[in-house]
């Protein structure tokens, strides 16, 4: 009905499209074959809406060296990672100890929807994939050619000193909330010709800014 049709804009409007089928690199349903060593994977959350939390089969454990701000400065392992829309994240997967031929697979792992912050948690998505859904996403089938030697640095980058926060630098909370159908970040909404007071740091000066999810999950 023209009513059925207009709350289901309206849930995609808040909420955003969150489509059946995972497109990588502009294909579905894609293998790829690797070498079986370590494989290096940069990722992008190409989706306007879709939350996914990686994971990968056969117990393979991810390697996080860098994100949106360059590389990290030692490596993180861990056997998930959540991006949210637009995130990148640069990865390492060991694939030395897979037999070759094997089919692994990146997953994403299933999560309580809530957990996505949907704007409006009383508007049900119109897709037969819902956000928290188990998802594969790719699967690589190891080879038998031998990958080149390699072994994960304990460091990758080192900060230099004056990235370094003082003990007394002041730590400044920054709330990020949604209310009267509007975002808001540090209890304003957007403007795009006027910076604040607390906006404007000093040149040659330290701050640690400290960003809050103050929506409480669902948005609201």
């Amino acid at each position: 009905s023209a009513s059925d049709y207009g709350e289901a804009c309206v849930a995609a409007g808040m909420n955003g499209f969150l489509g059946d089928r995972i497109i990588i690199n502009g294909q579905a349903d894609t293998t790829r074959e690797v070498d079986a060593g370590w494989v290096r994977l940069r990722l992008l959350n190409g989706s306007n809406a879709r939350i996914y939390k990686i994971g990968w089969s056969h117990g393979v454990e991810m390697h996080l060296i860098g994100t949106d701000g360059g590389l990290l400065e030692r490596p993180i392992s861990q056997p998930t990672l959540t991006m949210a829309p637009g995130q990148r994240a640069d990865v390492l997967i060991d694939l030395s100890r897979i037999a070759a031929g094997t089919e692994v697979h990146m997953e994403s792992r299933t999560f309580d929807e809530v957990d996505a912050g949907r704007a409006m948690g009383m508007m049900a998505t119109t897709s037969t994939v819902p956000n928290g859904a188990a998802l594969r996403l790719v699967t690589v089938r190891t080879r038998s050619r031998p990958a080149p030697s390699f072994r994960l640095p304990e460091r990758l980058t080192a900060l230099g000193p004056s990235w370094t926060a003082r003990p007394d630098a002041p730590v400044r909370r920054v709330p990020l909330a949604f209310s009267a159908m509007q975002w808001s970040i540090a209890g304003r909404t957007f403007e795009m010709s006027d910076v604040a007071a607390d906006e404007t740091v000093t040149a040659g000066s330290t701050q640690l800014w400290e960003f809050v999810n103050a929506s409480g999950g669902m948005g609201m």
